[in-house]
């Protein structure tokens, strides 16, 4: 799992997002399903836009990472985990 974090991030990061912004970023993420569990790529980039991440669009690779990763932590389901639990997980070290 650690691996398929690394590609995320990475993969954020040739988005444009600073890595010191990606743990929020996936808080987004995170909250953004909490929201609706089964929304759409096309669902997701506009509740990210509406929540400020306007200039970013994740593709549908991208996309399905962040679903497995967040399933994967139980983020998906409802579960809060707070600000520091993100920028621990999701910084590159």
């Amino acid at each position: 799992m650690a691996q398929l974090k690394e590609i995320l991030i990475r993969r954020l990061k040739n988005k444009g997002i600073e890595l010191s912004t990606i743990p929020g970023f996936i808080r987004s993420l995170s909250n953004s399903f909490h929201i609706d569990p089964n929304m759409s790529l096309v669902q997701l980039n506009d509740r990210m836009r509406y929540m400020g991440w306007g200039d970013i669009d994740l593709d549908y690779y991208t996309f399905q990472l962040a679903v497995e990763i967040l399933e994967a932590y139980g983020l998906k389901k409802q579960q809060y985990k707070s600000a520091h639990w993100f920028e621990k997980n999701f910084t590159m070290h």
